[in-house]
């Protein structure tokens, strides 16, 4: 499948794609060290509609000082927040067990099959 340029589908595809993709580094959406980027090609545009950050040692290192510093909250988290967070999601559950049921539901109905020739 591909979007013709210019076309409405495309327009609507160009506004949702950022330009320029950032790495996640601890709790934080950064370039990379050195300024480089490199482009990503998108199959479905058949073009580079953006940008990545391009990832050096230096980047590595920061990523992996991060994980370092994250490692003992992940490792040893406190409890009661473990707790709260169940319930929380408890709570979505059950008020929104409806739509859980009809998902459920529309999964177990068999799917149309496409043939392509």
């Amino acid at each position: 499948m591909t979007v013709e340029t210019g076309t409405p589908a495309q327009q609507r595809l160009d506004g949702l794609v950022p330009r320029a993709f950032r790495m996640l580094i601890g709790a934080d959406l950064v370039g990379s060290v050195s300024g480089a980027t490199m482009p990503s090609h998108s199959p479905l545009l058949e073009r580079q509609p953006v940008e990545v950050a391009a990832a050096g040692a230096d980047d590595v290192d920061r990523a992996a000082d991060a994980a370092e510093r994250a490692f003992p909250a992940w490792r040893d988290p406190d409890r009661r927040v473990d707790a709260k967070q169940i319930r929380n999601a408890i709570e979505a559950i059950l008020e929104h067990h409806v739509e859980f049921s009809a998902l459920d539901v529309m999964r177990q109905l068999p799917r149309p099959r496409l043939r392509l020739r």
